[in-house]
């Protein structure tokens, strides 16, 4: 057998580097005009440019591509803005009922242990004592509701009650005058304090009211009103009604809406020692109106008694208050409230009072406070609980209106094509025939 250069034809050899080399050589003519594409054998370098651009792979002159118009874009329709949810008062209206049948049967219970009590100057000395106590717990709600409890209340009564009788004998008017612009200068001072520090108003107000006590306990002696003053007892139906409607106003007010949230702004919704500024203005008036308010329920004190211990100090008549508030539905949170709750609240725990002196089970003021506020506070969580409003249901999602689109159809000029040729378009290349020796397939 005679071996030739047909074991070039092998397959073991044409996978060989030197066939690939040597047959290339003989077959480049042949080849290139046969392939359509050969991996590596044109440098992209090569294709000669035409002057108009580049291409994408879609076919598109890159100057065409950046001029096409866009899509029609799909915004959302605007949307108005959703109400603020309104709480729910029928709690509060519940309570009320409540307090309502309370208060007329501790009414009764009074009456059936002692009828006097509610006949003549008993009764007046009764309508005295409600409206005294009355306005301190409407100046406690106001303060609650505006989250800024003011806890000198009871002290600036005291402190007004012995300015007033120390300079009665200036004339009436004009040191009740005075005494509710020295009550209102202490209550911006309380207000400053708690919206330009950030502090709470119940460690402020506290603070000022323990400096009133100072004040109060420097006074050696009583000090009496002038002979001859006003006597409140003979309008006392009048100053008990003023206390009621003032509190039923505030009720009524408290209704709306808008101004509720305004006047609740003060409200911490995270921490406590960062507060927003936009609830700083009803804070700071709600602590001057409160102030105010106790120094004419001083004023009316020091006109009932005739005469102003140094003993007193105003602790009882704040707790008292606090818990009277709270025991009308005003929340201890902030901005929540009842209509009649606080008037309520106070006739009954007058009323109570007198019924437990009338049966020789007398109680002292701080274990009425303690009372009131132990259950004001069950009440404020029930007012949260139950007076909050109704998570709205989420909106069903609204699909999106399909917009059609057709883009317009592209024009490219005849002459863009490559360096004259026509346009690539992929051929299926064939294969080379392969070389077979017949002597090498003879044997």
């Amino acid at each position: 057998m005679t071996y030739d250069d047909g074991y070039r034809d092998s397959p073991a050899f044409r996978d060989s580097v030197a066939y690939r080399e040597t047959v290339g050589k003989h077959s480049d003519e042949d080849e290139t005009t046969q392939r359509s594409f050969l991996p590596g054998s044109y440098p992209v370098s090569g294709y000669p440019s035409n002057g108009y651009g580049t291409e994408t792979t879609l076919g598109l002159r890159e100057q065409e591509y950046e001029t096409l118009p866009p899509a029609p874009s799909q915004e959302p329709a605007p949307v108005a803005p959703a109400r603020p949810a309104r709480d729910r008062l029928g709690v509060h209206f519940g309570w009320e009922l409540v307090l309502l049948l309370a208060a007329g049967a501790v009414g009764f219970l009074l009456w059936r242990a002692d009828s006097d009590v509610l006949r003549g100057r008993s009764l007046e000395a009764l309508y005295i004592q409600a409206a005294i106590v009355g306005a301190v717990a409407v100046g406690m709600g106001l303060s609650l509701r505006a989250a800024v409890p003011n806890l000198a209340l009871g002290p600036i009564v005291f402190a007004a009650a012995m300015f007033f009788a120390e300079n009665s004998g200036r004339g009436v008017l004009v040191t009740a005058g005075v005494t509710a612009l020295l009550a209102a200068a202490a209550g911006v001072a309380i207000a400053i304090v708690v919206t330009a520090f950030h502090v709470p108003s119940w460690a402020a107000s506290l603070g000022a009211g323990l400096g009133l006590i100072v004040w109060i306990q420097d006074h050696r002696t009583a000090e009496a009103v002038v002979s001859g003053a006003y006597d409140p007892r003979d309008h006392a139906v009048y100053f008990f009604g003023g206390f009621v409607a003032l509190s039923v106003l505030g009720g009524v007010l408290g209704l709306i809406g808008g101004l509720r949230r305004a006047t609740g702004r003060y409200r911490p919704t995270g921490d406590p020692s960062l507060r927003g500024g936009g609830g700083a203005v009803p804070a700071a008036l709600a602590l001057i109106a409160s102030s105010v308010f106790a120094a004419a329920a001083g004023v009316l004190l020091a006109l009932n008694n005739r005469e102003v211990a140094p003993t007193e100090n105003g602790i009882g008549l704040t707790v008292l208050a606090l818990g009277a508030a709270l025991l009308g539905g005003t929340s201890i949170f902030g901005r929540r409230g009842g209509l009649f709750g606080t008037a309520l609240a106070v006739s009954g725990l007058v009323l109570l009072s007198h019924y437990l002196a009338a049966e020789k089970r007398g109680i002292s003021v701080f274990a009425l406070a303690a009372i009131a506020i132990g259950v004001g506070l069950l009440v404020s969580r029930m007012v949260e609980a139950l007076g909050r409003p109704k998570e709205a249901p989420a909106p069903a999602p609204v699909p999106a209106a399909e917009v059609e689109y057709e883009p317009p159809p592209l024009e490219i000029p005849p002459d863009v094509t490559y360096a004259g040729q026509r346009p690539w378009e992929p051929e299926d290349a064939p294969r080379p025939a392969e070389r077979w020796d017949e002597r090498w397939a003879s044997h």
